[in-house]
């Protein structure tokens, strides 16, 4: 069986972003929100975004909430146990990303 978990979004951050160091490497999260749908049915997405190494430190370097991103990653399905409760959420890993909007707000290209 073939398989491909490919996504490829646009959006806005929705919180700075948070970094950590995770044995030498280093991991960038922060929230997307982006429109799904039209007319009436309409509706804002919000998601929890991962990037790792290099992308993960041009994105805690040129990224901030409220800022257009594009991203090209993989989504990913994450389960837990909190207090006896199971819980589970989607993620998207993010790859490769892009700056979105006018030029004078680009810093530089994407990564």
């Amino acid at each position: 069986m073939t398989t491909l978990n490919k996504v490829i979004i646009c959006g806005r951050l929705t919180r700075d972003t948070e970094t950590k160091d995770i044995s030498g490497t280093q991991l960038c999260k922060f929230g997307l929100a982006f429109d799904s749908g039209f007319g009436e049915k309409k509706a804002v997405v919000f998601i929890d975004v991962d990037s790792w190494g290099k992308t993960a430190e041009f994105i805690a370097g040129n990224f901030s909430k409220g800022k257009e991103i594009l991203i090209e990653g993989r989504l990913e399905f994450q389960q837990w146990e909190k207090d006896g409760e199971k819980r589970s959420k989607h993620t998207i890993t993010a790859e490769r990303v892009s700056f979105v909007g006018a030029k004078d707000q680009q810093g530089s290209d994407d990564f």
